[in-house]
């Protein structure tokens, strides 16, 4: 074990059976405060005699009851395990100095990786004064923290300047109170409403389209109507062209509208699976839209998605 003054000594157990009560750095941190003692965590490692090859060992853990409350942390036992790993608590019950590793938890190689969008990424090899963090890069030398487990392509490893280096520049926190700033693709969790400053900003088919204002849903919303629509209008255009005489003209007229159907099928396809639940209806108002303004008393076929909605029916000659 390690004495107050740093020596490290073996203790003498002498020949009997010995009980030994060492206190540990969660009783120095949580209960020392509350009683208004000064117990020492004692440190100490286990050296298995060279004659031994094998070791019994038999633990048990006893936890403070989920309501208890902890003064240090000014909150529960109960909320402070649900916040254990963040950055708030990455220290709580480890020794002086030490903090819980992100990339750890996660099954990332501490020496060699970083937990980053969900997966274990290479560390950089940053200068003496930098470490590897998980950030989404802005301008300039300026950068935010990623949560390491949010959908956002935008954060990578990156070597930043540690805190007390005078050229970190963290803008802290990107929300604007209509979402919280990082962008994804599709929402992860089933259908999501709009306006939720903790849920992600949504990504509207292109990167540069990020829905981080209500304006922006509106013009996603027309949008989304609009492509519904234009589904329903190349189905009404393919049934004309068929009605035209047979030749060229028609086989290239048919390819092209066909083509255009199946884009922007696949493009309203990709709007629903955002699980955007506003988006979701706005592209089911559009195809209801342009089916009952076109297509109302068109031939029923057994085809339900809109990219291969409305396809002509052929006869035995393939007319």
């Amino acid at each position: 074990i390690e004495l107050k003054n740093g020596e490290v000594v073996k203790p003498n157990f002498g020949n009997g059976d010995v009980l030994i009560f060492m206190i540990g750095d969660g009783f120095k941190q949580w209960i020392n405060p509350s009683l208004g003692v000064s117990f020492r965590a004692t440190p100490h490692a286990m050296r298995m005699p060279k004659e031994a090859s094998t070791r019994t060992w038999y633990g048990r853990m006893f936890l403070p009851p989920k309501n208890a409350f902890l003064v240090p942390q000014a909150q529960t036992f109960r909320e402070l395990q649900a916040d254990i790993g963040t950055s708030r608590h990455a220290g709580t019950a480890c020794s002086d100095g030490l903090v819980i590793s992100e990339r750890s938890l996660q099954g990332c190689d501490a020496e060699t990786e970083i937990y980053c969008w969900t997966q274990c990424r290479s560390a950089l090899s940053c200068a003496s004064d930098e470490s590897t963090q998980c950030v989404r890069s802005l301008t300039g030398s300026e950068f935010v923290v990623c949560d390491p487990d949010i959908h956002d392509s935008r954060c990578a490893p990156t070597c930043i300047p540690n805190p007390d280096n005078e050229t970190a520049s963290s803008t802290g926190d990107l929300g604007n109170g209509f979402c919280n700033g990082f962008a994804l693709s599709m929402y992860m969790a089933g259908f999501t409403g709009v306006g939720d400053p903790s849920e992600q900003c949504l990504i509207f088919l292109f990167p540069s389209a990020v829905l981080d204002s209500g304006l922006k849903y509106v013009f996603a919303s027309f949008a989304s109507i609009l492509l519904g629509v234009l589904v329903e209008v190349t189905v009404y255009f393919r049934r004309k062209t068929t009605a035209l005489a047979d030749g060229r003209e028609k086989k290239v007229k048919l390819i092209l509208l066909y083509s255009a159907q199946v884009t922007l099928g696949y493009l309203a396809m990709l709007v629903a699976m955002t699980y955007s639940i506003l988006l979701f209806f706005m592209i089911i108002l559009g195809l209801t839209l342009g089916h009952s303004l076109l297509n109302l008393g068109a031939t029923v076929t057994d085809h339900k998605d809109p990219c291969c909605g409305g396809v002509v029916e052929m006869d035995s000659k393939g007319k």
